[in-house]
């Protein structure tokens, strides 16, 4: 249970364990315009609220403690039109947009005595002796608390389009092809106390200091062209062939 227990840690955010919570609404339209063609839209907004509080050591010593503390708003939408008359051709064409708000956090906590014992920087000091009671190089608690992060705006849309043809009974070639755009900011910040057993920095500041302000990147914005090809061979032995060149991208 950590050298907390079932007590809350109001540094890192709670109790031990995890609560999270997600909210989801959807609202999906399909529409029929004609006996061939069908329009179909898909709405979502969604978002989620994480904190799980975590012993990253397992031990009952005060030594690395640490907290995940997650959120993220998020929407989309995507509209299709549906082709299919029946004939040796089909196809639909459409577009899609997403967007996101959300950050992550983790809080560290940590009493530097228990830190530098079970760390090893004191020589003859054991993290924990063998009655279960643990060392401290400090004669009273030293807590250091530190907290670093990272955010992130991220939008995208996407129109495409894509055609079936029906070769044969058994075989059907595909054709398709999606332009995509990407506008990605992101963002970092860390804060924490002086460290007393490094005397500045904790650990000679693994993650800056920003004095828990956002540091925002530019906004980057990156698109591609994304093609692909595909062939089905569908056998009266049961099995089937699906050969398919395709084109995939991320932001760099």
């Amino acid at each position: 249970m950590g050298p907390h227990g079932s007590l809350r840690n109001d540094y890192l955010g709670g109790d031990l364990g995890i609560d999270r919570k997600v909210h989801s609404t959807t609202l999906n339209i399909a529409y029929d315009l004609s006996d061939a063609w069908t329009v179909n839209s898909i709405s979502n907004a969604r978002s989620f609220d994480s904190l799980e509080v975590f012993d990253a050591d397992g031990t009952a010593a005060f030594w690395l403690e640490f907290a995940e503390d997650a959120e993220s708003d998020q929407w989309s939408q995507e509209i299709r039109a549906n082709f299919n008359d029946g004939s040796a051709v089909s196809g639909f064409f459409g577009a899609s947009y997403f967007w996101e708000d959300g950050s992550q956090a983790v809080p560290f906590a940590t009493d530097e005595g228990v830190f530098a014992a079970c760390l090893g920087l004191a020589p003859g000091v054991p993290c924990i002796n063998a009655d279960g009671s643990v060392n401290s190089i400090f004669p009273v608690p030293v807590i250091f608390n530190e907290r670093f992060g990272n955010t992130g705006k991220n939008t995208s849309w996407s129109v495409y389009a894509d055609a079936t043809w029906q070769v044969t009974p058994q075989l059907t070639a595909t054709a398709g092809i999606r332009y995509l755009e990407d506008e990605c900011q992101g963002g970092a910040f860390a804060t924490g106390n002086t460290s007393a057993l490094f005397g500045g920095p904790f650990l000679g500041g693994l993650f800056g200091n920003t004095g828990g302000q956002v540091v925002k990147s530019d906004t980057e914005t990156f698109d591609a062209w994304l093609p692909r090809l595909s062939l089905s061979y569908f056998s009266p032995m049961t099995y089937t062939s699906r050969p398919t060149l395709a084109k995939g991208a991320s932001p760099r």
